[in-house]
């Protein structure tokens, strides 16, 4: 038994031997074939660091040493990860995550990522510092520009930290009418000449910038992913491939659609490329549009083509929509807006960047000239230099005792205390000093002077009211705002009062949100989308959950709100619920009188 015991023992320990030098042995030069086994050519970029294998690697890397790849032209930052996710071995997100960034997987973002200064110290600042890869290889500089440096400089912080938190908020990003989702996107053609020339595909930066839709270099309409999405594949490690892009709805586009969103592409790359080197001052912004804004009307022609991508489906559609847009855009600033409200604006008044760039700079220097002058300060130092003292009149400290019972008279009545130094010809201090000495005067003449104030801006106000009956309240205070201040803190009530009993007041009415409406025209989206889809051939067996979001990539979110949409939620449920053989008939095109009844109709 002990012979045994021995010998098992003994084969253990060659085994583990052996293992120690296969495992590395096959993580290498298995990586190594797979990524350069087409790569032979001498033009094509290197794909991993040489000096990676045989050299020790990161803790994190379960002392087994894995090769690094290199930045390729054009990535982004998730991609360059997901290759070293690919390259690594790993067969689980979780890893990786725990490895590049000691995070959990779930903290995984393509758009935006988070924990950079962990990624940074853990990676030794191979692939570079978190500041140089937030500010070249993510998407954050788009916001920069119309974001003020302060915030921009607090959102850098927030994602070297482990959690993104508010931050898409805070830009703007979830009020703006866009949706904070940014989709990974992809060019076909791109991706085969990838393959051909690297060998491997990855995501270029180029194509995830907001209001990017066709490709820079080809001019083809941009893929979405199906993956990474918060309804499918959402935390995960993704290289771009024709199985996991969405189909287009739209097969072709005319040449003057094609100019449009290829204006809109570019623009939103130089804007991009401006980064944190320019930041627009708001008041500024607002001021160039209302100097070059036209009619409405032409704003809702020009965004036309654009409602029928995503994330555009909310521009206006109508005249009243597109006046209120406009107006946003053209008022005082009370904010900073999405990027891309920007840009259509700049699109439409100026065409391109470096456009709105000189008008801008040439609107705020109108802007600082006046201040300028009125700043100089050698004007105020040579008038003062000039100006020889001057001796006021001398007047007496010590009151006599008629002049005194006068001077207590008419403080009593309430009279100011200049006018009292005018009338007396005493010191304001003189004045102080009786009312010190009394407190019984100084409480009387403190009423009367409140009762004074009181009724001289009650008379004001009312005669504001009489004389602009037709305006409202922020109106009437902009034409006396010291009254209305005065009002507010001393006598609020009686203010309140007034202002409800104010004829033809413009009261701002909340912005009710009218559920009923958004709910019919989301399921007729969804309507529309599946007879497009379903025309062009049959999309598989059965409509799942993940491809129906796909074809409307608003719904998953607005299906969120729980206790709205009730109409499309039904509608959706039954469309779930569809046995496969109706399904199928209908994407042969045999059941088209029944899809109004099972898929389109009232639910």
């Amino acid at each position: 038994m002990r012979g045994l015991f021995a010998g098992f023992c003994l084969v253990c320990g060659q085994l583990f031997k052996l293992s120690t030098f296969l495992i590395p042995f096959c993580r290498n030069h298995l990586c190594f074939i797979f990524l350069f086994n087409r790569n032979r050519a001498s033009r094509r970029p290197k794909l991993i660091d040489p000096e990676s294998f045989g050299r020790p690697a990161m803790a994190t890397f379960l002392t087994l040493p894995a090769p690094r790849v290199l930045w390729l032209p054009g990535e982004s930052f998730f991609s360059l990860c997901s290759r070293q996710h690919v390259c690594s071995g790993n067969l689980s997100p979780k890893i990786t995550s725990e490895s590049l960034f000691g995070l959990w997987h779930r903290s995984i973002k393509h758009d935006l990522p988070c924990g950079m200064r962990a990624f940074e110290e853990r990676t030794g600042g191979f692939w570079g510092g978190a500041d140089s890869i937030l500010t070249e290889r993510t998407i954050l500089p788009l916001f920069a520009p119309f974001q003020s440096e302060i915030t921009m400089l607090s959102a850098i912080e927030t994602l070297k930290g482990n959690q993104l938190g508010a931050l898409k908020y805070r830009l703007g990003l979830v009020t703006g009418g866009f949706g904070a989702e940014h989709p990974l996107k992809g060019c076909p053609e791109c991706l085969d000449e990838d393959m051909s020339i690297t060998g491997v595909p990855y995501w270029h930066l180029a194509h995830q910038y907001p209001g990017v839709l066709l490709c820079p270099v080809h001019g083809s309409l941009l893929r979405e992913c199906t993956h990474n999405r918060h309804w499918c594949g959402r935390f995960s490690w993704n290289l771009p491939s024709r199985e996991i892009f969405r189909a287009p709805l739209i097969a072709e586009l005319g040449e003057g659609d094609r100019a449009l969103l290829r204006t809109l592409g570019q623009a939103a790359v130089d804007l991009a490329a401006l980064g944190f080197k320019k930041w627009f001052e708001p008041s500024v912004v607002s001021r160039t549009y209302r100097q070059h804004v036209n009619r409405a009307a032409l704003f809702k022609d020009h965004v036309a083509t654009l409602r029928r991508f995503h994330p555009f489906e909310g521009l206006p559609s109508s005249n009243q929509e597109a006046e209120v847009f406009v107006a946003q855009m053209t008022r005082k600033p009370r904010g900073h807006c999405h990027p891309l409200k920007h840009l259509l604006m700049i699109t439409w008044l100026f065409e391109n960047v470096q456009s709105f760039s000189e008008h801008y700079r040439r609107t705020a220097s109108s802007m600082q000239l006046p201040r300028l002058v009125a700043a100089n300060p050698c004007a105020s130092v040579e008038e003062t230099s000039i100006s020889p003292p001057s001796i006021g009149t001398l007047r007496p400290k010590k009151l006599i005792a008629h002049i005194r019972s006068q001077l207590i008279e008419q403080l009593a009545q309430g009279l100011s205390k200049p006018a009292i130094c005018a009338t007396f010809s005493v010191t304001i201090s003189t004045v102080n000093k009786l009312l010190r000495a009394q407190p019984e005067l100084k409480a009387a003449w403190e009423k009367a002077r409140f009762d004074t104030q009181l009724e001289s801006c009650r008379h004001v106000w009312n005669t504001l009211r009489s004389v602009h009956s037709d305006k409202g309240t922020k109106a009437l205070r902009a034409c006396s705002p010291a009254t209305y201040a005065w009002l507010y803190r001393n006598d609020r009530h009686w203010l309140k009062a007034h202002v409800a009993m104010q004829k033809g007041v413009r009261v701002r009415e909340t912005a009710l949100v009218d559920w009923d409406e958004r709910d019919l025209r989301l399921r007729e989206l969804v309507e529309a989308n599946l007879r497009q889809a379903y025309a062009a051939g049959a999309q598989g067996s059965r409509l799942s959950r993940s491809s129906l979001f796909a074809l409307v990539p608003t719904l998953a979110s607005c299906l969120e709100k729980y206790g709205r949409y009730s109409r499309t939620r039904a509608y959706v449920s039954a469309l779930l619920d569809v046995k496969p053989r109706v399904q199928s008939e209908i994407e042969k095109g045999e059941a088209h009188q029944s899809m109004p009844q099972l898929y389109l109709g009232q639910v």
